[in-house]
């Protein structure tokens, strides 16, 4: 009797195991992005006609038209960003917490560490 009940048990077991980890299709989830009136911006400056804007997060925001819309530019990092500086309108640095560096060679389209 112990041995049968032994091996029911076992077997829920591996069951529950393998319906734990078998595949399942993912609920679809809202397109999520990050606004620029929802992130604490620390600086910003010009890189000729645009603007571009840092901070917490590495989030950095750029704009075309004056600041009407903002977009968001991929960065390579995680922390806060202080400050920004260009020196034209293609090659700046941004700098933040934790020793962060980046710059850029496309007016803030793409950052590197």
């Amino acid at each position: 009797m112990n041995k049968v009940l032994g091996i029911v048990f076992s077997a829920l077991v591996f069951l529950a195991g393998a319906f734990a980890f078998s595949p399942r299709t993912l609920p679809v989830f809202p397109a999520t992005g990050v606004r620029s009136d929802t992130v604490l911006l620390l600086d910003a400056a010009r890189a000729g006609a645009r603007l571009v804007a840092v901070g917490e997060r590495a989030h950095i925001f750029l704009s075309d038209d004056e600041g009407k819309t903002w977009r968001l530019a991929r960065s390579p990092a995680q922390s806060t960003l202080t400050a920004v500086y260009f020196r034209d309108p293609k090659h700046g640095w941004a700098v933040g917490h934790d020793a962060l560096i980046l710059r850029t060679e496309d007016g803030g389209e793409t950052w590197e560490q």
